[in-house]
């Protein structure tokens, strides 16, 4: 059927194109269906671990198409780009909250504004391959501007200000906004004009994360090249964004040291386009394995740390979840206590409303 670019053949992007396609039409389908839009956490968690799961076996159909090395390159490029989502998803929640997006619009708003991300990451990976072929170059200064933002991300210490963002002002002074928070639409008339509504926080989700992208393009490009396997990779790590965001938006204050994984993991990755100028090669599997084991650490020296802490981010009693049920044991029998001591001072006292109810008994028992 004739090949496109790196010799993939067109029956593999036809494929590619369907899969998404039919992945993100699910998602939108079914993810959050029926409800007031509040996600439950379990539907969140499976939904994650479905897309999740789905990414990862998209690796048995490069390897299937494309052999052992591109899909050593795919599943490398989709974890580096899966890991550096949950920074997207930090900064997804900021700008929601921000824009006091209604919960009921979060899932609707997430998934037009992650959907346009995509389209624009294909048109900014597809110009950055062109660089490249071009300009060799290009490459270490991807590097630097990785080795930049990885320091960036392990010394910063304030939260991006939506505020900044010039598809936000841009809005805000060309269109006044409507205080109709419930409105689906990007625009409503009200007083004969149109004004946007917060659902147009599409246009700053879908601006921000291709922003976020100038960092996560460059971190596979350092794995590979191949515009088929960075296509992939990029539209599988997007897909379950949106559940990935209901799942971590009431735990990521536990996720402590995720920023220094990710700092560390742009870090490597800079290297690895900056070594060959020292005629050194590192191997995907190396880069791979490297990956895994800082976000494991990452991640599970987290949960480790913040145990402890209950939803809302509050430490919890020595002792754990046990401690906490006995906790609040100790204080139901204390009240019920106090409850009685106060019933029978109010007998005591004559109080009419405190004898009703054993008057109203020895008059049951004589009956």
């Amino acid at each position: 059927m004739g090949e496109l670019v790196a010799g993939h053949p067109l029956s593999a992007w036809l494929i590619l194109t369907g899969a998404v396609f039919i992945f993100y039409a699910v998602d939108l389908a079914m993810f959050g269906r029926g409800g007031d839009g509040t996600i439950p956490a379990r539907q969140a968690w499976g939904w994650t671990f479905l897309w999740f799961a789905m990414g990862l076996s998209f690796t048995a159909f490069i390897y299937v198409t494309a052999g052992a090395a591109d899909a050593t390159d795919y599943l490398t490029g989709f974890i580096i780009e899966k890991s550096l989502s949950l920074d997207n998803v930090f900064v997804f929640g900021i700008i929601l909250g921000y824009l006091a997006i209604p919960q009921d619009l979060r899932a609707r708003v997430l998934f037009w504004g992650i959907l346009g991300a995509l389209a624009l990451r294909v048109v900014f990976i597809w110009i950055g391959i062109a660089l490249l072929g071009r300009f060799e170059w290009v490459m270490y200064v991807l590097g630097l501007v990785l080795l930049a933002t990885a320091i960036r991300l392990a010394i910063q210490e304030e939260e991006p200000d939506p505020g900044t963002s010039p598809a936000l002002r841009l809005v805000r002074r060309t269109m006044p906004s409507s205080v109709r928070r419930h409105a689906r639409g990007l625009l409503v008339h009200e007083d004969g004009r149109p004004r946007a509504t917060p659902v147009l926080a599409v246009v700053v989700v879908m601006t921000t994360d291709l922003v976020l992208a100038v960092d996560s393009i460059p971190a596979i490009f350092a794995i590979t090249t191949d515009p088929f396997i960075v296509i992939s990779a990029n539209a599988m790590s997007l897909l379950g964004m949106r559940a990935l965001y209901f799942v971590l938006q009431d735990a990521l204050h536990r996720f402590v040291y995720i920023h220094y994984g990710l700092a560390l993991v742009l870090g490597w990755v800079a290297i690895k386009l900056l070594l060959p100028i020292a005629g050194v090669h590192v191997e995907t599997v190396t880069s791979l394995l490297v990956v895994v084991a800082v976000l494991a650490i990452a991640i599970l020296g987290s949960l480790w740390v913040t145990r402890h802490e209950d939803p809302a981010g509050h430490a919890l009693p020595e002792g754990g979840f046990e401690a906490d049920l006995a906790a609040a044991g100790d204080d139901a029998e204390d009240a019920r206590a106090t409850e009685r001591t106060a019933g029978d001072d109010a007998a005591a006292g004559g109080d009419p409303r405190a004898q009703e109810p054993a008057d109203e008994e020895s008059g049951e028992a004589g009956r």
